[in-house]
Parts: C-alpha cells; structure tokens; sequence
C-alpha cells in the first residue's frame, strides 16, 4: 500500500483495491480502501467501494457504517442513501431504511426507485395506507 500511496493523488490506491477485488481479495481491497480514505478524505468514491468490498467480504456492519460516514461527509449523495436503505430493508432495519428513501425520495421526488422502495418499509411499520 505504501508504494500506492501518492499525496494528492487518489488514482494509484483507487488502482490497486480494484485489483484487489477483481481477484476476490476483499481483505487486500479493504485495506486499500481505508488508506484511500486515510490519505484522501475527500474522495467519496473509496467511501461507495470499500463499502461494497465489505459487502463481499461478508461484513454488512461495517458497510452500513461505512455509507453512514458517507453519507455524515455528504448528505446529499442520493446513490449511497438508497444503498444504506437498501441494506437496511435487508436487515430489517424499516424505519432506518424509510427515513433514507423519504429524504432521498424528498429530495429527487421524480425518481421512482425512492418513491416505490418506500411502500415495504410503510407496510412492515404498520402504514398501510401510506404505503398504498
């Protein structure tokens, strides 16, 4: 990692945890991705990527907290909210997983993925009627 670290450049260890994931080592991309978030706090993008590598890897937690600190960086990044949203339904985190689609689906009211994923968390909570 350290040969891929570049002050001001992002790209090398963005390189590198690709790699890492097209080969399916997940620990090795992690690890990637945190230094790019260590030396390169403001690129998102390691943000979205090493929460999908944790994916991979199998740690839903720390994807979720992963899009979180996204999302405490950026509240405006609509794609890593519905994701959060997404592995909230999954978990059966419903109220979570509304309060992500209602602020995305608040912010981008035309995009019809916030507003119909918004209909099963409204059903398990018991609003029948706003889910319908």
């Amino acid at each position: 990692l350290a040969m891929a670290r570049t002050p001001g450049h992002p790209q090398p260890l963005a390189e590198l945890a690709a790699m890492f994931e097209r080969h399916g080592r997940w620990g090795d991309a992690v690890a990637a991705y945190r230094e790019g978030i260590a030396v390169h706090p403001q690129e998102l993008g390691f943000y979205r990527d090493l929460s999908r590598a944790y994916l991979k890897e199998g740690n839903r937690a720390q994807a979720i907290e992963t899009l979180e600190a996204l999302l405490e960086r950026a509240p405006g990044e609509l794609e890593a909210r519905y994701q959060l949203a997404q592995l909230c339904l999954e978990g059966g985190a419903f109220t979570k997983a509304m309060y992500h689609l209602r602020v995305a689906s608040d912010t981008e009211p035309q995009n019809p993925y916030y507003h119909s994923n918004l209909a099963f968390p409204l059903f398990k909570l018991g609003d029948v009627d706003g889910a319908i």
